[in-house]
């Protein structure tokens, strides 16, 4: 059967991605790819909202969180991680790795971190890194990245922030919310190919970056991938078809508009949670702190009802860790239309007639 995915990721591609991947290959050293590379990561950075550097790794978007905690955190950090979903959760323990001391704040998931809870604990921890997921989406929650990147640059500390979930598909302004260093990748909102990631760096990044006594990892020392974005070429033979399907990807969000992307998305979260209501689901995350590119649905019969929509042609995702059974997840992000949704959620509703909500 061919399944139609409403999953959070990777998403489904276009004719014109598949095209792009599907070209004949070319070597990673020559002009050729240096084309594709360069306009890659210029393209990301428009999409970053940034002039800052923007680097691109064969890897999913947890290779370039990962890249970035062990290239900017320093020994000395004191590092507070923000956690209301499993992203938060893996991100508290992937900082942990790198930092001598980590606090991690954890609410219960499915509530928003909210400014003046982020703000209360920056001023409890006096941290000098500041590390959140933007946009869970093992709890559907979006965080309100700007008031709490505001508050911990007003507090003197690094924020980095996991956009792999958000970026292209809700609004994020690296430069102007004073990010330090961003991680996302090209298998959600942006509709690309899944493993090719990327990571934003500000110059406070690049200066720890360089700073780095003694390099933690041969793949991922993002000081290498610096060196490599001065030539258009990525430091170890890339995913070249990947690279290929990530362009195609990032003009027809180009074509599309970014703004208007983003607008698409936010209709379709709300055209997702009122039909959920509708049917007479309760949705898992908090009002106001609702994602706009994942919708999670409070069910014990989860695995019921994604079991028959799987046999009608439609994937959607449960819940994470805890949360397995006990909740339903449906995306809304990169190529997903309204029609599309709708198609699917007059399936849905017949599917939730025979199990219950």
């Amino acid at each position: 059967m061919d399944y139609e995915l409403f999953i959070p990721g990777p998403v489904e591609l276009t004719k014109g991605v598949c095209s792009a991947q599907a070209r004949k290959v070319i070597s990673h050293r020559g002009d050729g790819f240096h084309e594709v590379f360069k306009d890659s990561a210029g393209k990301l950075g428009k999409v970053f909202r940034t002039d800052s550097k923007v680097v691109v790794l064969t890897g999913s978007g947890t290779c370039a969180i990962d890249a970035c905690l062990q290239s900017t955190i320093l020994d000395g950090d004191r590092v507070l991680v923000f956690d209301n979903g499993d992203f938060g959760r893996r991100l508290g323990e992937n900082a942990a790795i790198y930092a001598r001391g980590v606090k991690v704040e954890s609410v219960e998931h499915g509530r928003g971190i909210s400014a003046d809870y982020a703000k209360e604990k920056i001023g409890e921890c006096g941290p000098t890194y500041v590390a959140l997921v933007h946009n869970d989406t093992a709890s559907g929650v979006e965080n309100p990245l700007r008031e709490i990147a505001k508050a911990a640059n007003d507090a003197g500390a690094f924020v980095f922030a996991d956009s792999v979930s958000a970026l292209g598909g809700i609004k994020f302004e690296f430069d102007a919310w004073g990010i330090g260093a961003s991680a996302s990748s090209a298998q959600k909102c942006i509709a690309g190919p899944s493993g090719i990631s990327f990571a934003a760096l500000s110059a406070a990044a690049v200066e720890r970056i360089e700073g780095q006594p003694k390099p933690r990892s041969a793949y991922l020392n993002l000081r290498t991938y610096l060196k490599f974005l001065e030539k258009d070429e990525h430091p170890t033979t890339p995913s070249i078809s990947g690279f290929c399907g990530l362009r195609q990807a990032l003009c027809e969000l180009e074509s599309e508009g970014l703004e208007k992307r983003i607008a698409r998305h936010e209709s379709m979260a709300k055209f997702v949670q009122t039909r959920a209501e509708r049917i007479g689901f309760q949705l898992f995350a908090e009002d106001g702190y609702r994602s706009k590119t994942v919708t999670a649905i409070r069910t014990d019969k989860s695995k019921e009802l994604r079991a028959d929509m799987k046999a009608k042609g439609f994937v959607l995702s449960g819940g994470m860790a805890q949360y397995k059974d006990r909740i339903l997840r449906i995306a809304h992000m990169g190529n997903i239309t309204k029609e599309r949704l709708s198609a699917m959620f007059e399936e849905l509703e017949k599917s939730a007639e025979k199990t219950g909500t």
